[in-house]
């Protein structure tokens, strides 16, 4: 997964450089351990996304848009079965194919919304376009095989339709949580913009502080900790940004959530260091 991330990250050059091996090692060992000799049928539902807002002193974070819940309904919808497909009446098997349907078009709607709130400063144009070119293929595709379904009066056709789910089952497995992760890596990358110049304003005080003769030591140290941590968090998120659009395997949307687990732990530490910092030059201050 390249590191490389476009927009207001690139423009960083205070910043450290970002770790491209923080992201292949947990690649690696996510891949090793969670994929091989398994075949993912069901991505793992994409957790609450937070951002956050520039503030002064702290960082409150803002819900955004959850895709959990449409996920959670396209999996209760299971499309009918091979069984079901070759005996159930028609009207039964009409039905599950359209609830089935249903839950897959209304996850997809819900994605829409979603990508429409990534920053555009984060995800560049042509990973945007191919996202919402993904979308908009298996939009019309169900969509005119919902009408098809509808109006079939043959048991026989209306077989063979219901055999055509199988090509839409990426839908809860792919398609859909990558949007999960794009909005999830915006999220991060919100967060390290509005501590950009909080630690900044640090240094600065730091610095101030150091000329007055203060024991600046533990702050500084701290302030370097946070920005390892800061840079961490935008290798994850560039990179899931740049990679996250031509994924096409259920397996590397998995490795991808755990990638994404790992940017929201350093984003974490780099919170909490910012506490410590302002803890040590409160402790030394007066």
């Amino acid at each position: 997964m390249s590191a490389v991330h476009t927009g207001n990250t690139q423009a960083r050059t205070s910043r450290p450089q970002l770790r491209v091996g923080v992201v292949a090692l947990a690649a690696a060992a996510l891949l090793g351990a969670g994929c091989s000799n398994k075949i993912v049928t069901t991505a793992q539902p994409i957790a609450d996304v937070t951002t956050t807002t520039a503030v002064a002193v702290s960082i409150n974070p803002l819900p955004v848009t959850s895709l959990a819940q449409v996920l959670a309904l396209v999996v209760a919808a299971n499309p009918p079965s091979a069984a079901e497909i070759a005996s159930a009446p028609i009207n039964v098997l009409r039905t599950k194919t359209l609830s089935a349907i249903t839950a897959r078009l209304n996850a997809l709607n819900a994605a829409t919304s979603s990508l429409s709130t990534v920053s555009s400063a984060h995800l560049g144009a042509a990973g945007l376009a191919a996202e919402r070119s993904e979308i908009a293929t298996a939009v019309s595709g169900l969509t005119a095989l919902q009408a098809q379904v509808t109006a079939e009066q043959s048991p026989a056709s209306l077989r063979t339709q219901a055999k055509q789910m199988v090509n839409y089952l990426n839908v809860s497995t792919v398609i859909v949580p990558k949007v999960g992760l794009l909005v999830a890596a915006d999220g991060l990358l919100r967060t390290t913009d509005s501590l950009a110049p909080q630690i900044a304003a640090l240094q600065i005080q730091i610095t101030n502080d150091l000329g007055r003769g203060k024991a600046v030591g533990p702050a500084q140290a701290a302030l370097a900790g946070v920005q390892t941590a800061d840079g961490q968090t935008v290798s994850v998120a560039g990179g899931l940004m740049n990679s996250v659009p031509s994924v096409t395997s259920a397996a590397q949307v998995a490795a991808d959530q755990g990638i994404l687990a790992s940017g929201k732990n350093t984003v974490t530490a780099a919170q909490n260091g910012m506490a410590t910092v302002r803890a040590d030059l409160s402790a030394v201050a007066g």
